[in-house]
């Protein structure tokens, strides 16, 4: 319900733009904050395209689904990111 506080913002920008950045920055901190666990940040990254699509409730539960499959993708990018910084450790 992020339109609530930012009403001129292009659904667009905000689901193919902002929530990947976000996805990775979520990796990032999942790697290096080890109190922040992989799993809380990949169920962050899977709400993450609910709060961009839906300007009210109507249009929320309307794109649930497609909420979803971005949802699995942004957790997918969120873990990959994580591993990736693991193998470079390593």
């Amino acid at each position: 319900m992020i339109y609530w506080i930012f009403g001129d913002l292009n659904p667009l920008f905000a689901v193919f733009i902002l929530s990947p950045i976000i996805a990775l920055m979520l990796g990032v901190v999942c790697f290096y904050r080890r109190r922040f666990k992989i799993m809380m940040g990949m169920g962050v990254s899977f709400v993450l395209p609910l709060l961009f699509i839906a300007s009210d409730w109507a249009t929320l539960w309307a794109n649930v689904g497609i909420g979803m499959v971005y949802g699995v993708g942004y957790s997918l990018i969120t873990l990959l990111m994580y591993k990736g910084l693991n193998f470079i450790k390593n």
